[in-house]
């Protein structure tokens, strides 16, 4: 794909996943302050704990038919009545497992209610075909489909939900909105000139699918174990409010980690389109990207980890303030993740799921072992602790098999330019007045670091958003700069 299209298609999911991001952070932060930490707690104990099983419904089979759709488009209407024949029978089994394990656990009723509201959404989840769009590089449909989950849940929330509404109400509304989103994406299948899919029990085609799609699955369960899985520690070892505070935190966390997500979503079928190639091709991509992403998940670093219990404060009420520390610690998985999934997703791209499954189950360990070890003395930070160690353990993993088995393309390098900047940001902490200021100057400082050693970029970005508004150079000169600007920045441009 084109530069100027994987530019494109980024900038739309990057709009849509805001504007979702929106939605999402405005419909929790109520339930937060209308709930209060305790109850907050129970809910996202009972969203992490359904996540397991809403990704074995998926198991893999998204990130699959993607690339299959990447590689050969003409097998695109067979693939979407397949892997979705697939989804529904793992929907079932996942609904079968979970009313399971609500029985078993010693949670109130409450709990457990909301734990079968969201039982109710895994069997619709099949109908999201975000993979769909993705294969075919439609990112605008992908974010169009993802806005609509988002608004729906967030509408249901601010327009149904009390003081007092029973909680799985909350897992209800989350059906609906994946309902309305998935007519979404069979009214968009059907504009693109796919009908209806074809269904029947076929499972020669099925294990064919599952075969390949499950070790991609079962690494992001392994994923879903190392970032989900110390909550569900913390919701079954402590009963007070810092499980709630741990959950803001991470909610929080997890909304600046879904843009890096999106990030490698968008770049996963470039990557897949260099195999087979010469390895020169991948270099610059992946060079470009480490720095760029870099800047970028050190921006918000910066700014979470000073403002940490500010920003909670002003969010989710002054009864979450106290969760501060639990969020300055948390944000550091985000530069972690963003120089690893350059390393995660290659290892995806080139087939070795295998190894990605193996190291995402390794980093999983290790975030659940120091949760549950460190979880007496240290309270919920314990699960901020297991978390940031989980995903440093999975970084320099995927980094070694990547060199190993791919190409040798080093972090340290592009990320060194960065750090230095962050470090520099850092002296308005020495100016004695209150956190708001001295967050604004270390941002303004590091931004004024970004424009002076990265000019070139900063000068295409700032030509760029100007044409977006219709601003025109006045010169000839100025024109001829902008072209050689973009032929000497990144990929992105």
């Amino acid at each position: 794909m084109s530069s100027p299209r994987l530019a494109r298609n980024f900038a739309f999911l990057s709009i849509g996943e805001i504007a979702s991001k929106l939605f999402t952070f405005c419909a929790y932060t109520y339930l937060g302050r209308t709930l209060g930490p305790e109850r907050y707690g129970d809910l996202e104990f009972s969203l992490s704990a359904t996540l397991f099983f809403s990704l074995f419904v998926q198991l893999g089979l998204g990130s699959y038919g993607a690339r299959e759709i990447a590689k050969a488009p003409e097998r695109a209407k067979a693939l979407l009545s397949e892997i979705l024949e697939v989804r529904l029978w793992t929907a079932a089994l996942s609904v079968l497992v979970l009313a399971a394990f609500t029985i078993a656990i010693p949670k109130p009723n409450e709990v457990k209610l909301l734990l079968a509201a969201y039982g109710a959404s895994l069997l619709v989840t099949p109908g999201l075909m975000l993979w769909f769009f993705q294969g075919h590089d439609d990112m605008h449909w992908v974010a169009a489909a993802s806005l609509m989950r988002q608004a729906s849940f967030a509408v249901a929330v601010f327009a149904f939900f009390r003081d007092g509404s029973p909680l799985w109400w909350v897992g209800g509304f989350e059906t609906l909105s994946i309902v309305a989103a998935s007519a979404l994406c069979w009214v968009l299948s059907r504009r693109m000139g796919f009908g209806a899919p074809r269904f029947g029990i076929r499972p020669k085609i099925a294990w064919a699918h599952l075969k390949t799609s499950a070790p991609i699955g079962l690494s992001n369960l392994a994923w879903a174990a190392l970032w989900f899985f110390p909550v569900v520690i913390l919701g079954l070892t402590l009963h007070d409010s810092s499980v709630g505070w741990f959950g803001a935190s991470h909610r929080a966390t997890l909304a600046l980690h879904t843009f890096v997500w999106w990030y490698f979503f968008n770049l996963l079928p470039s990557m897949a389109r260099t195999v087979g190639r010469p390895r020169e091709e991948l270099a610059p991509l992946m060079t470009r990207s480490l720095e760029i992403t870099s800047w970028a998940s050190l921006a918000m670093a910066l700014g979470f980890t000073l403002l940490a219990q500010q920003l909670l404060s002003l969010a989710y009420g002054a009864d979450f303030a106290q969760g501060g520390p639990l969020l300055a610690t948390l944000v550091w998985a985000i530069p972690v993740t963003a120089l690893s999934g350059h390393y995660r997703y290659l290892l995806l791209a080139y087939d070795f799921q295998g190894l990605l499954f193996a190291w995402t189950t390794v980093g999983a360990l290790v975030a659940c072992a120091l949760t549950w070890a460190l979880a007496g003395q240290m309270g919920a930070l314990a699960g901020a602790v297991g978390l940031v160690a989980g995903n440093v353990v999975l970084l320099l993993l995927s980094w070694w098999s990547s060199n190993e088995k791919i190409a040798n393309i080093g972090w340290l390098k592009p990320l060194a330019t960065p750090a230095a900047a962050f470090v520099v940001s850092l002296a308005p902490l020495l100016i004695g007045t209150n956190r708001w200021i001295q967050g604004a100057l270390a941002g303004l400082v590091y931004t004024l670091m970004f424009c002076w050693i990265r000019r070139d970029l900063a000068g295409e970005i700032f030509l760029r958003v100007g044409r977006r508004l219709g601003w025109q150079g006045a010169s000839h000169k100025r024109r001829s700069g902008m072209k050689s600007l973009r032929t000497n920045t990144g990929w992105m441009w």
